[in-house]
């Protein structure tokens, strides 16, 4: 054990009796209230996040108002990192209302909400943020991932290297700029980032993001030497009109692995990449590469997956090489039936149209013109998503052709 493990376990013990001592008054002196809020300051520098909440959580009752807000802001970055989001909630609201024209009580807001899924007030939060305070390096992260979800990587771009320039040591913004790399199919460079990631990352419940960080730059170099996400399309067309078929309410059209036999794809835009039961992998030859975490909808949620690399996948006249494939092992359902192999245009960075009366799926662009009955803006945050509400209640939803039913989660 270090000398700063020692340190900080220490502390912890230090800070555990403290709140139990707290507990049994009502206030909290100034004096009591800044040692809890330094303690909270290691604790969430050392990455024990539930701990700091906490002892944060016990300085906030404490009357002097500059203090107590300090509290309640570092109990929402707290929160926000353990998925605490009704505390986070609780807390950024309870904030002194002078605070509301604050760029860092601005920025915290956006963090808060674009972390329950509400992306769209997020944003106009951190460009609140931004319009009080150009330089803030939170407020420009949280506007480079908004604008990452709406697909202009570009201006993302531009902003997540701005926020680093100001804040070079935030391994949150080292994520990010890896993530948008990774979304423009630059993999070197994004290789790059996430190895600088590795580098700023401290505390000591990380062994999870280290290990996940470096199976994930080994597999983004496993694709040097080529061209992620290749399109190759048949007559040099820029719409790819499939048939489908329905079975059990799933979108059905035949594809090819590695130019090898058609098997069956479910159209799913709950995926965040082409997945493959084990079944199929094993059938043609595909091992995995690594392993990664992914997005899904539904019980399975984050989870860890094998994860692949298809040198080509064709759906009708559309053949896309160098792709990433996940290895569905184990199984992602305890039935006893096989898992379908999926995959979503979203996810090859392509539009869709889906006609369920003439059983025809379009692909790329330009798509039939429609003329809906009501259209909904559509961000990319790892999935599809729109924002709705629950019995009055805002938050988002998954766009999931793969589903079988309306998704809430607990």
């Amino acid at each position: 054990m270090t000398i700063r493990t020692r340190l900080v376990v220490v502390l912890a013990c230090v800070s555990l009796l403290s709140l139990s001592l707290i507990a049994a008054s009502t206030k909290v002196s100034p004096a009591t209230a800044l040692v809890q809020i330094r303690l909270a300051d290691v604790l969430y520098d050392y990455a024990d996040y539930r701990a700091a909440m906490h002892t944060y959580l016990a300085a906030t009752k404490c009357e002097d108002v500059e203090l107590r807000d300090r509290a309640r802001a570092g109990t929402v970055r707290s929160a926000l990192r353990i998925a605490e989001f009704g505390v986070a909630a609780t807390q950024l609201a309870a904030l002194d209302g002078s605070r509301s024209t604050d760029p860092v009580t601005l920025a915290l807001a956006g963090d808060t909400l674009w972390a329950s899924g509400r992306f769209d007030e997020g944003e106009r939060a951190y460009r609140d943020a931004l319009a009080l305070d150009p330089g803030s390096p939170r407020a420009r992260h949280g506007l480079a991932r908004s604008l990452a979800s709406r697909s202009q990587m570009g201006p993302a771009l531009n902003e997540i290297q701005a926020a680093l320039r100001e804040a070079p040591a935030d391994s949150d913004l080292q994520h990010t700029l890896g993530s948008i790399y990774e979304r423009m199919h630059r993999y070197s460079e994004a290789a790059s980032a996430y190895v600088t990631y590795l580098a700023v990352l401290k505390g000591a419940d990380r062994p999870d993001r280290i290990q996940w960080a470096r199976n994930h730059i080994a597999f983004l170099r496993s694709f040097d030497g080529t061209v992620p996400f290749e399109m190759v399309s048949k007559g040099n067309v820029r719409r790819h009109v499939l048939e489908f078929r329905l079975l059990n309410g799933k979108v059905l059209v035949k594809g090819k692995i590695n130019g090898g036999k058609a098997v069956d794809f479910a159209l799913d835009t709950g995926a965040e990449h082409t997945a493959l039961s084990e079944r199929t992998a094993k059938r043609f030859g595909i091992e995995a590469v690594t392993e990664t975490l992914t997005a899904g909808v539904g019980e399975v949620g984050l989870r860890g997956l094998k994860v692949a690399k298809l040198r080509s996948l064709e759906i009708g006249t559309l053949t896309v090489l160098n792709i990433p494939c996940l290895i569905k092992s184990p199984s992602m359902r305890e039935l006893p039936v096989d898992d379908i192999d999926g995959f979503s245009p979203l996810a090859l960075g392509l539009s869709m149209t889906i006609d369920y009366r003439n059983h025809r799926l379009y692909i790329g662009e330009p798509l039939p013109d429609a003329s809906p009955s009501r259209e909904l803006p559509l961000r990319l945050n790892r999935l599809a998503t729109v924002e709705g509400d629950v019995d009055g209640n805002p938050m988002s939803f998954i766009v999931d052709t793969g589903g079988e039913a309306i998704s809430l989660n607990t």
